[in-house]
């Protein structure tokens, strides 16, 4: 019994050593879900996220999603979850496009605490190498803004990385606002008046016409911010399953530290 324990202590070393040793980008989604975007505008924000999601996100381990709709309150759609096979990943993608609009306000303060208290639990959020970057898709301002300034800063203090917004059919009291209070790093930049910068070096805002053109824009962003998928032709190393990393994890919690900490 000894000797098994050993060996499972020494797999979990092992397993613990090779999850942090690869780098992986926390995405976190916030879906606006609120009265002023229609059932069918609210569709297309979610077709357009599922298929970025199926057309971009490698399967290699290398981004976990988490995605939040907010709107009077917020309400998850999907809890922190590792992309690891393309399984996984179809999963995730349907729950985003099977998810149901919830109207209301434009609450976007517990969007941003919803989303951080589950980004920051997750496993993952505690390996040295993780980027934790924050979407927020958006058509106007927060019913408070002080309250979602809040919010913002509490996720950064957290250990968020990074914050960028779409401005979908937006006025530009909105694009204003989550330029200037909102997306981080800043100073924030406008997209497409400028190129895509750099998000851990400076927060943006993608100026979206309309929710027609929502899917083109966040395909776009997602080659920005997600990892490249690796060549189908290559020697690609078998992801770890989700199930021997949450083990590593237990198994060597106390001893991995993140790498801002």
């Amino acid at each position: 019994m000894r000797k098994f324990f050993a060996l499972m202590a020494a797999l979990a070393v092992t397993l613990a050593i090779s999850v942090q040793a690869q780098a992986v980008t926390q995405l976190g989604l916030l879906l606006d879900s609120s009265g002023s975007i229609n059932v069918a505008n609210f569709n297309l924000m979610k077709t357009g996220f599922a298929n970025a999601i199926l057309n971009l996100v490698p399967v290699d381990s290398s981004v976990e999603i988490t995605a939040v709709q907010f709107s009077t309150g917020a309400f998850t759609i999907v809890t922190p979850t590792l992309i690891d096979s393309v399984a996984t990943r179809t999963a995730v993608a349907n729950l985003i496009a099977n998810a149901v609009k919830i109207s209301g306000g434009t609450d976007l303060a517990a969007g941003l605490d919803t989303l951080t208290n589950l980004v920051v639990n997750s496993p993952v959020f505690q390996l040295q190498n993780t980027v934790s970057i924050y979407n927020i898709t958006t058509d106007g301002v927060p019913n408070s803004e002080s309250a979602a300034i809040a919010s913002r800063n509490a996720a950064l203090a957290a250990g968020i990385d990074a914050i960028s917004a779409e401005a979908v059919a937006a006025p530009s009291s909105a694009v204003t606002f989550l330029l200037n209070s909102i997306v981080s790093p800043q100073a924030g930049v406008l997209v497409p008046a400028n190129p895509f910068p750099n998000p851990s070096v400076n927060g943006f805002v993608v100026v979206v016409d309309t929710f027609d053109d929502f899917a083109d824009a966040i395909a776009q962003k997602f080659q920005v911010v997600v990892p490249p998928q690796p060549p189908s032709n290559g020697a690609i190393p078998e992801p770890i399953s989700a199930g021997l990393s949450l083990m590593a994890l237990g198994a060597l919690s106390l001893s991995l530290r993140r790498r801002r900490a």
